[in-house]
């Protein structure tokens, strides 16, 4: 059976994270604790749990983090679409024609769709799950990952996951999937490799070469 690769998207696909970063500054002087939020706050406490994140990181009650969020969904409708980071594209149809492709994100479905399709690149994924079909469940639950696998009829020994948080790592090796952690995105390096990722790729280049090694 053909393998199959599921992309991250923030971080690993798409080069947001300035954007994410603004948002957060918004939210914290909004909502929270009033720090200034900048890549180093981010990619030390970089979590796949949004909420955990508004809470610990940011300073924002529980009782207010609901609202804070759908304010980060208003800042995000009046952006314009993430950049790819640079050779993105070119490993997206690198990637597609050795394995079935696949988007696991809990961004929003119209914005992944709307990204890839700016990109010429929405041809190349079988199948795409966001925050419609996974953006309630925790990231380092199996089930984020095992539920679109029953939903695309793959079998986690033939799936490999991309991720750039430790918490996707997890998520993936509970779900009993190989995992690649990717050190351009949202986390440090070691952080992520403190998670015990099957590979690390250092550059939005490598994919294809880390991707070719793990599975062997």
């Amino acid at each position: 059976m053909k393998k199959a690769v599921l992309l991250d998207f923030d971080g690993v696909v798409a080069d947001s994270i300035e954007q994410s970063i603004a948002r957060w500054d918004h939210n914290a002087k909004a909502y929270g604790n009033g720090m200034d939020v900048t890549a180093d706050v981010v990619r030390s406490n970089a979590t796949g749990v949004w909420r955990i994140f508004y809470t610990e990181v940011l300073g924002i009650p529980a009782d207010k983090v609901e609202e804070a969020g759908e304010f980060w969904r208003q800042l995000a409708q009046k952006d314009p679409l993430p950049p790819f980071f640079d050779g993105m594209k070119e490993v997206i149809e690198s990637l597609s024609k050795d394995y079935g492709l696949y988007m696991l994100s809990s961004n929003s479905n119209e914005l992944i769709k709307k990204t890839f399709q700016s990109h010429d690149v929405i041809k190349y994924f079988k199948g795409i799950a966001g925050d419609v079909e996974v953006g309630n469940l925790d990231k380092t639950d199996p089930e984020y990952v095992l539920s679109v696998l029953r939903t695309w009829n793959l079998k986690p020994e033939n799936v490999i996951y991309t991720g750039d948080t430790s918490d996707e790592v997890i998520g993936g090796r509970r779900a009993g999937v190989k995992t690649i952690g990717c050190a351009w995105g949202y986390q440090y390096e070691s952080l992520i490799k403190a998670a015990g990722p099957d590979a690390i790729a250092k550059s939005p280049q490598e994919p294809p070469a880390v991707i070719a090694r793990v599975l062997i």
